[in-house]
């Protein structure tokens, strides 16, 4: 047997592992960092072509006894780097076939990178023999194949589950019942509501929805449910502006709000999974009278509209959006609105949201008669110092950024992070009545400052509670480097606090204050992503409007981020990315070393 010139080399299988490192970095770990991200998935592209391009070159030189093993090489490569391709693809996939798309390249990957690892596997010990042993390779090679059918049934097994019709049939009927915060709402109606469900007699749709609102009907009897077909009810159809079956149409007096479900299954299934929340916030508009909040404006406050490309803060547009759903109308409140002259009369809640300039004094005497007031403070902003604001309520306030090196949120995954510190200590309030409740909410701020009380200037009759503190190893960060020096000591700085003002014409008429040291909590950066920043604001503008009309949540369907302590998200991120593939190809090259030795 003619000897060869050149043994097996391992190099492509080495780019190709780490190719596909560098693309997972690129678009997982730094996929929100644009610069970072093509230049780690754009490396590990080149190195897959290049490996590719390795073994096709090898396979086109072999000997008559290495070309089968040598093709074999050949071929795995190119299938990952299909997979690849594909999985681009996939990216820009949207609709029904994007999970289609994402099934056939990890289909791909797995039938390709698999047997190429476990091939190089039993050719590496002999990697330096003239020719390869043909019969080995072709085990390793079924083996490899068979752990990637395993994990592709997997795949596929997920993807069935994704599309089978009764599961989704059973999703939809599951969530078409209705949540707590629907249920008193109705048992909280005053006036009459009216629902009519316009949907012909034997639909399957039109008998899910009626089954939603039976057990509603039972709560409270000023609201009537009746099921209607659209062609046989012309003069209700025109009195709610209904055009055709599938819709539910609530009214109160005139006012009329509907919602499209559908009438056939399958295309009603979303509509169906939003019934609730959408009933939910229908019920609101017809039945609860429309309260004002007026957000200071003219002190460089925070935007409340989308973010500005003149301005890099976090803007408040889902604050904005969350009080309209509970129906608030936003309305400004400067000097041009009168904020020198007195609070205006239909006020419900005024609102100071980061603050960066200084108010004018009359403005402070008359925030200071404020009946409910939500004071947000800016403690990045070094220019204003909030203190004007605070006296007359017990408080001051220290700008210090506070962070912590252990207990954060890990959104960016690199040091900023330590200043996006989290909390779950709460006290009893009832300003906090579901945060004290769940004490596995957490609360996630960024860049916050401390408050501290003090005597106010107007002491009779205030009350000031402080009622969420930070966690342990929290530290004022004096010089800005983000690590606990030895002069900077840590403490449970105080990070909210209820301030309440007693009034001799009744608790409706007292006096309430919410101060949190951080306005960055309740941005769209921080508000979208973590639940417990919500939730601590569902409690907060409850407990301003005790003794108003009920604040009733909105339910949302948008999943959140959960938040992690740092070694928390460390262990699970390492753990399930390359713990678990490297336990696999490990049990598999057990076996394969025992098999061969016996």
């Amino acid at each position: 047997m003619a000897k060869l010139s050149r043994s097996h080399r391992s190099l492509p299988t080495f780019l190709v592992v780490t190719g596909l490192a560098l693309l997972f970095l690129g678009e997982q770990a730094f996929g929100d960092s644009g610069s970072v991200r093509y230049a780690l998935s754009g490396l590990g592209a080149v190195a897959l072509v290049i490996a590719a391009g390795l073994r096709v070159l090898d396979a086109m030189g072999a000997s008559e006894e290495r070309r089968a093993v040598a093709r074999a090489f050949a071929g795995t490569t190119l299938g990952v780097l299909l997979a690849v391709g594909l999985y681009g693809m996939a990216a820009r996939t949207t609709g029904e076939n994007q999970p289609l798309a994402h099934a056939l390249w990890l289909l791909t990957l797995t039938l390709s990178l698999t047997p190429l690892i476990a091939m190089e596997l039993a050719v590496f010990p002999m990697r330096e023999l003239p020719f390869y042993e043909r019969t080995g390779v072709a085990q390793a090679q079924r083996r490899g194949a068979g752990l990637g059918l395993l994990l592709a049934s997997a795949v596929l097994a997920n993807f069935v589950a994704t599309r089978h019709e009764v599961e989704a049939r059973l999703a939809a009927t599951a969530r078409s019942t209705a949540s707590d915060a629907t249920r008193r709402a109705v048992r909280e109606l005053s006036k009459p509501i009216d629902v009519t469900l316009f949907w012909p007699d034997s639909n399957e749709v039109g008998d899910l929805v009626e089954g939603y609102f039976a057990p509603l009907k039972a709560l409270n009897p000023r609201l009537t449910v009746e099921r209607r077909d659209h062609a046989l009810a012309t003069a209700r159809s025109r009195e709610v502006g209904v055009v055709e079956n599938g819709w539910v149409a609530i009214s109160q007096d005139k006012s009329n709000e509907k919602i499209r479900v559908g009438t056939k299954p399958r295309p009603a299934r979303s509509a169906l999974r939003r019934l609730d929340r959408e009933v939910l916030e229908a019920l609101l508009k017809v039945s609860v009278r429309k309260r004002v909040a007026y957000f200071t404006a003219g002190h460089g406050e925070r935007s409340l509209r989308r973010k500005d490309k003149d301005d890099a803060r976090s803007p408040l547009n889902l604050l904005r959006r969350q009080l309209e759903a509970w129906q608030f109308e936003v309305k400004p409140f400067g000097v041009s609105e009168g904020s020198t002259d007195g609070i205006p009369e239909d006020a419900s809640l005024v609102v100071i949201a980061g603050a960066t300039k200084a108010f004018l004094p009359a403005e402070l005497e008359v925030l200071g008669q404020a009946r409910r007031l939500l004071l947000l403070l800016d403690g990045e902003n070094d220019a204003v110092s909030p203190d004007a604001l605070l006296p007359p309520w017990g408080l001051a306030f220290a700008p210090t950024t506070l962070a912590n090196a252990r207990s954060n949120a890990p959104l960016t995954r690199t040091r900023a992070d330590r200043a996006l510190i989290w909390t779950n200590r709460y006290s009893s309030h009832p300003s906090l009545t579901t945060m004290s409740r769940n004490n596995r909410l957490a609360t996630v701020l960024g860049r916050a400052g401390a408050l501290r009380k003090q005597a106010p200037e107007s002491p009779t009759g205030f009350k000031t509670d402080i009622v969420m503190t930070a966690v342990d190893d929290t530290f004022a960060d004096v010089n800005g480097n983000l690590d606990r020096d030895p002069d900077e000591a840590t403490t449970n700085f105080p990070l909210a606090a209820a301030v309440t003002k007693t009034s001799t014409q009744g608790a409706k008429f007292e006096q309430r204050a919410f101060v949190v040291s951080d306005v960055d909590v309740f941005s769209d950066e921080l508000l979208e992503v973590v639940q417990g920043n919500f939730y601590l604001f569902r409690d907060i503008v409850a407990w301003l409007q005790i003794d108003e009309d009920p604040i009733v949540p909105s339910v949302s369907e948008k999943d959140v981020k959960i938040v992690h302590q740092a070694e928390e998200d460390a262990i699970l991120f390492y753990g399930t990315t390359f713990g678990v593939p490297l336990l696999i190809l490990g049990l598999g090259f057990l076996a394969t070393r025992r098999r061969r030795t016996a």
